[in-house]
Formats: C-alpha cells, sequence, structure tokens
C-alpha cells in the first residue's frame, strides 16, 4: 500500500509540472505601451474637449498620433487633470500610455 501510495504522488507531480510546464509556454501578448516623451501636445477637435488628437514628439517612438476621447486621463503630479486646464500642460515632457490596437491615448501623465 506504501509503494501504490508513493507512485501515486509520484504521478500527481509530475503531471502537475507538466501542467506548469504548459501555462509557461503561454504566448504573452502586448495591448498596450508607453512612452516617455519631450513633448506631449494635445489639439482637440471641439469645444466639448472629448475628441481629439496627441501629438508624441521626442521619443524613442515618435512621432507617434493618437486619439484622445472621453476615456483618456489625464494625470500632473499623479492627480487628476481637469480637461479645461490642459492648456497649461499641452507641449511638455511627459508619459503617454496607449492601445496598440487603435492608437488610443488611455492616460497622459505630467
Amino acid at each position: 500500500m506504501y509503494q501504490l501510495t508513493t507512485k501515486l504522488i509520484a504521478v500527481f507531480v509530475c503531471m502537475a509540472g507538466l501542467l506548469v510546464s504548459q501555462v509557461s509556454q503561454a504566448e504573452y501578448i502586448a495591448t498596450e505601451n508607453s512612452a516617455e516623451a519631450n513633448q506631449l501636445r494635445i489639439v482637440f477637435e471641439d469645444k466639448s474637449l472629448q475628441q481629439g488628437v496627441l501629438y508624441v514628439r521626442g521619443c524613442e517612438l515618435c512621432p507617434l498620433k493618437l486619439n484622445v476621447d472621453g476615456q483618456t486621463r489625464f494625470f500632473y503630479n499623479n492627480k487628476d487633470v481637469q480637461r479645461g486646464r490642459l492648456n497649461v500642460l499641452s507641449g511638455k515632457p511627459g508619459t503617454v500610455i496607449y492601445s496598440l490596437d487603435d492608437k488610443q491615448a488611455i492616460r497622459i501623465l505630467w
């Protein structure tokens, strides 16, 4: 009985090892990227400040042209920034996190 139990445990350990090796070989697919830039310039298409374009210059991946919409979040010193105050920050260095699929700016940090 002891040998049977030991063999069963060994089989379970081997199966667990195979499962872990299969999981660790799973493919990683990046959906977001970031860029630290010398200039982040925002141009809004309308007065509602909901739709616009972010021009990213002075970075390794630059130049970039990213979409800005109502879901884009803005931060200055780790605090939320109201859209009406972005004219003061536009053109300054910062970091942008964006979607690789649709070139949508997700978070902009100054």
